[in-house]
Formats: C-alpha cells, sequence, structure tokens
C-alpha cells in the first residue's frame, strides 16, 4: 500500500511544523493519517480522496481538511490526476 498526497500538499507538508498521527482511517483501518501544523499556526488534517488498485498493492489518495472540517481545494486530486497514477 502507498499513500500520495498531490503536489501542492507535498510541498506544503515539507513546510510543515509539526505532524501529528490522528490513528487510522474509518474507511480503511490499514490507512494511517495524520495532522500537518503549519508554521503560521493553521492544522490541516488528511482524509482520504481515494482508492486504486495497482500492481504492486493499493495506492491511497490523500488531501487535506482545516480545522472547521472543510476540505482545502488545492490538496486535492484531480481526477484526470488519480488515473494517470494508476
Amino acid at each position: 500500500m502507498m499513500v500520495s498526497h498531490n503536489l501542492w500538499a507535498c510541498e506544503l507538508m515539507a513546510k510543515a511544523c509539526k505532524r501529528n498521527h490522528l490513528g487510522r482511517s474509518d474507511s480503511n483501518p490499514s490507512i494511517q493519517l495524520y495532522s500537518h501544523t503549519l508554521p503560521d499556526g493553521r492544522v490541516f488534517t488528511e482524509f482520504v480522496q481515494g482508492v486504486a488498485s495497482v500492481r504492486s498493492g493499493v495506492l491511497i489518495f490523500v488531501a487535506f481538511k482545516d480545522e472547521q472540517g472543510n476540505v482545502v481545494k488545492e490538496s486535492l486530486w484531480k481526477e484526470s490526476s488519480m488515473k494517470s497514477e494508476v
């Protein structure tokens, strides 16, 4: 199983000050999810946007929600990008 973020999210995580383990995904208990605290104090939490079967196993597409539970649109995978990863 491989967890994957889009490029915007990867760049954001590189700037994050702190990463905290949240626990396992409700939809798939084998997936570990995290929160990321940014230098400006915002906290984004991961959620599973999609799952795909690939030759090497399973690919998990992860995106972010903000503190209010709103999806961070920049972190979402485009449908075409998810298809090209599979």
